[in-house]
């Protein structure tokens, strides 16, 4: 079992028999939903020999393509419950801070099969989630209930209702957004707070091992690997991003991953 560090493996193909290059490709691809925790990296040799550089990571969520329907249900579909059930870090600390502020609803944008959400329902703490996969949402209803209300559809399109929360959660997504759509996201949750409300998103910083590695998209962006594109921040771009959204707290959490936990209060209007 994986635990608190990842894994590299390179592994080296030369077949006997050649096959066209599709054939690998193809094969190379399926490996990596069949595991809900690689990222693959791979080229095919004018030889048809195989070079795959295997990234092991524990936690995936941080990793996945952005908000898109068929992948996300795709990878539902086929692994399930690919995080297990046990909370994130993140979302242990988070639960802590609105047990000590008194949140009593929350919205958690991108809640999944709800693994994250069932900590502060045992906490007292009503919870509203969106989730753009529905296999991934009647899972939260099989294993959680049906008494939680979750929104089907992409947090692109936020907001899905006119209610005010006392708290919003936000794990590991907005890193996988592009700018205009992480600005979307941040103004989207801000103005669904509550006055003096908080919201806090975790967000994968410069330190992680993969900064830097792929194509270049745009400043601290990257495609890692086909569809999969990340932005990378550090301080200066936290505060760039949710300066005006109430920003009062940037603490270092690490889960397999080096996050930022990013907190916002909403002052009185």
């Amino acid at each position: 079992m994986l635990k608190n560090k990842h894994i590299l493996c390179v592994c080296y193909i030369n077949p006997r028999k050649k096959h066209p290059a599709s054939f690998y490709k193809s094969s190379i691809k399926q490996l990596l939903f069949c595991s809900p925790s690689a990222i693959l990296f791979f080229t095919i040799t004018e030889y048809f020999e195989v070079y795959v550089k295997c990234i092991i990571w524990p936690y995936t969520e941080m990793i996945m393509t952005k908000e898109k329907p068929e992948f996300w249900e795709k990878s539902f579909v086929e692994k399930q419950e690919m995080w297990g059930f046990e909370p994130s870090k993140s979302a242990v600390l988070t639960k802590e801070f609105f047990v000590e502020k008194s949140v009593k609803n929350m919205l958690i944008p991108g809640i999944g099969y709800g693994r994250n959400a069932q900590i502060f329902r045992e906490n007292g703490i009503n919870v509203t989630g969106i989730e753009i996969s529905k296999t991934a949402i009647e899972m939260a209803r099989k294993h959680y209930g049906t008494d939680m209300a979750i929104y089907h559809g992409s947090v692109t399109d936020m907001p899905f209702d006119q209610n005010q929360y006392d708290g919003i959660f936000c794990y590991a997504l907005i890193h996988l957004l592009d700018s205009g759509e992480r600005r979307k996201l941040i103004a989207d949750c801000y103005n669904q707070l509550a006055d003096h409300g908080y919201m806090v998103f975790t967000a994968i910083s410069k330190e992680a091992p993969t900064y830097g590695q792929g194509k270049l998209i745009s400043d601290d962006r990257f495609e890692i690997f086909e569809g999969v594109k990340m932005f990378f921040y550090d301080r200066e771009s936290i505060a760039a991003e949710f300066g005006e959204a109430g920003l009062f707290e940037i603490a270092e959490v690490t889960e397999n991953f080096p996050f930022f936990l990013i907190k916002c209060r909403k002052n009185k209007q």
